[in-house]
């Protein structure tokens, strides 16, 4: 009789992965003191899964893991300590995620976009301690659903296979383009062909673009010199990848549900969506299924 031979779960795939990850960048090396008893890698792993699984919560996140997997984490952090160490391991998200996103760069085009992020209800927005209106939080309008909204906007820069490589979180009233103009600053604009809709056209930008051996595609407007060329056309089809991210972050990392109380947590949330998505494509590919099925990652 042949016997059975128990696959491991995909949790258990997970953990395994992003702690060989971490330690492969050197995420837990100690310089001095007692060994501690949550590694780096391990929380990096629980917000990883956390948010595959789809889970904005984290007291329902442990409590799951604690009733569904308690063969693979017998012991949890406690839930405030946790939601602390996760704040303070934003710089850590953001190391992970840039070194996974260059092992992608393969060619030199680009897509931009923006996306909003609501923080509160839009009534509340003027009176609210945790998140007050100015440089950081503000109201906004979202042309897609045609209404506004209090919170913050995300200036996302992808691959034409739906990897992001830059990410900027501004105020909800700042304009798409001068979103993107602050995000270039820290980008490598040499040779890159930036794909984006109306918003970015720009003479200023195009010409920063030129300057650096790089090219702006967007659709032309009415009463303006003409630009694109047919091939362009062909370019301005790509755009459709970027709608498909959005909508992956947003219908099951919960990217529009942070449930946040502050600026902070609100970017190091942000930041976690990201590191998990990212990495989610990651081992998509490693595991040779396609890049943004990220829904079946855990299955």
């Amino acid at each position: 009789m042949r016997q059975h031979i128990q696959r491991p779960s995909g949790v258990f795939c997970i953990l395994i992965e992003v702690q060989t990850l971490c330690q492969s960048l050197g995420i837990d090396q100690i310089k001095r003191g007692p060994k501690p008893r949550y590694p780096d890698s391990y929380i990096i792993s629980l917000v990883i899964i956390r948010y595959l699984l789809g889970m904005n919560s984290e007291r329902s996140f442990l409590r799951h893991l604690a009733n569904n997997h308690s063969s693979i984490f017998p012991q949890l952090p406690e839930q405030s300590w946790f939601n602390r160490k996760c704040r303070r391991l934003q710089p850590m998200y953001r190391k992970i995620h840039h070194q996974l996103a260059m092992s992608y760069l393969q060619d030199s085009l680009r897509i931009v976009d923006s996306t909003p992020v609501p923080v509160l209800k839009r009534y509340r927005g003027a009176s609210s301690p945790c998140f007050p209106r100015g440089k950081q939080t503000n109201y906004g309008y979202c042309a897609a659903k045609k209404e506004y909204y209090y919170g913050v906007k995300l200036s996302l820069i992808c691959t034409t296979t739906g990897v992001i490589t830059d990410l900027g979180i501004h105020a909800a009233n700042v304009h798409d383009l001068t979103a993107l103009k602050s995000l270039m600053t820290e980008t490598d604009l040499n040779h890159i062909t930036l794909i984006g809709d109306k918003g970015y056209y720009d003479g200023e930008l195009r010409t920063t673009l030129n300057n650096h051996n790089g090219r702006l595609v967007v659709p032309d407007k009415r009463r303006h010199h003409p630009f694109a060329t047919p091939a362009d056309t062909h370019l301005l089809r790509l755009r459709s990848i970027i709608e498909t991210v959005n909508a992956q972050l947003k219908d099951h990392l919960r990217l529009e549900q942070t449930l946040a109380r502050s600026y902070r947590g609100l970017v190091s949330r942000i930041w976690s969506i990201f590191l998990s998505f990212t990495f989610a494509q990651y081992f998509n590919l490693k595991m040779e299924r396609p890049r943004l099925a990220v829904k079946s990652v855990l299955v």
